[in-house]
C-alpha cells in the first residue's frame, strides 16, 4: 500500500509542477489566439482535475458517471491547448 501511495504522490507532484510551470510561462501572452488557448487550457485542466479528484475520492458513488473518462478528455484538450501556446 505504501509503495502505491508513494508512486501516486510522485506522479501528482510532477503533474502539478508541470502545470504550474506552464501557467507561469504563459502568464504574459499578448496574441489573442494564445490568450484563447490559455483560457481553454486553464478551464479544461481545472474541470479535469475536479473530475479526477471526484473519481478518486468518491469512486463508489460516481462510478456510473465515468468521470475518469472525462478526465482523459479534458486532459487531452489541455495538452493540445498547451502545445498550441508553446508553438
Amino acid at each position: 500500500y505504501l509503495q502505491n501511495y508513494h508512486n501516486f504522490m510522485v506522479f501528482l507532484s510532477i503533474f502539478i509542477g508541470e502545470l504550474l510551470i506552464l501557467v507561469y510561462e504563459t502568464n504574459n501572452l499578448k496574441k489573442k489566439k494564445e490568450v484563447f488557448y490559455r483560457k481553454v487550457f486553464l478551464i479544461s485542466m481545472s474541470s479535469g482535475t475536479v473530475f479526477w479528484l471526484l473519481d478518486q475520492k468518491l469512486c463508489s458513488y460516481v462510478k456510473n458517471y465515468q468521470l475518469h473518462a472525462y478526465w482523459h478528455i479534458t486532459t487531452g484538450i489541455s495538452i493540445f491547448c498547451g502545445l498550441k501556446i508553446l508553438n
